[in-house]
């Protein structure tokens, strides 16, 4: 396999990037880790993370997860409370706190 330009594997990335992420993984099955990861311009790291997710999952692990966080929790939503009725703030402003 020839190296491939920067720039196409950029763009196929974004067009079908299943499809590269399948290719990284069989060149990573025939080649190893780093000269695949030379080959398809990234990192060991990378390369390592589909190898591992393809070996867990199977082809479904290639599948772009989303970034998304999966739960919001409750307790980082605050909203505005008024103030209490005898809060120094509202003693300070009078009748200007309703």
């Amino acid at each position: 396999m020839i190296a491939a330009r920067y720039f196409d594997l950029v763009r196929e990335t974004k067009d079908n990037g299943y499809n590269h992420r399948l290719r990284l993984v069989e060149s990573a099955k025939e080649r190893g880790i780093k000269p695949t990861a030379r080959l398809f311009a990234t990192t060991a790291p990378t390369v390592r993370k589909w190898l591992a997710r393809f070996r867990q999952h199977g082809p479904s692990g290639l599948l772009p997860l989303s970034r998304a966080r999966h739960h919001q929790s409750r307790s980082g939503v605050s909203r505005p409370r008024a103030p209490a009725s005898d809060s120094p703030l509202t003693k300070h402003l009078g009748t200007y706190a309703t």
